[in-house]
């Protein structure tokens, strides 16, 4: 994990995601491929009532020692902002935050 005090410029990571319904097990799929190697796959968790978060945990994970599990979270703050929260777990045991990010809409005068 990179934490802010030891990295204050951050990093960039890049991943492909996409999200699709499964009409056999009637559930949506998260697909997600890292530039790293990782590609996880996902299935919805949890949908917020009011629409505003939604949750996908790991159904597998490839390029990862067996037994790992991660979660990712997407909250929307407002119509021009998100966060994404990303969390993993070691075989065996709870999820703990890895990272939290924070999206905001930049608006050009293009």
């Amino acid at each position: 994990m990179i934490h802010r005090k030891k990295n204050p410029k951050g990093q960039v990571h890049e991943d492909w995601g996409l999200v699709s319904y499964d009409m056999a097990r009637e559930i949506y799929i998260f697909r997600q491929f890292h530039v790293e190697g990782f590609a996880n796959q996902y299935i919805l968790e949890k949908l917020a009532e009011d629409g505003q978060s939604i949750s996908f945990v790991t159904e597998m994970i490839e390029n990862i020692p067996p037994g790992w599990k991660a979660r990712e979270t997407y909250r929307i703050i407002s119509p021009d902002e998100f966060v994404e929260v990303f969390e993993l777990a070691p075989p065996g045991k709870e999820f703990e935050l890895y990272t939290e990010n924070r999206f905001q809409r930049v608006h050009s005068n293009r």
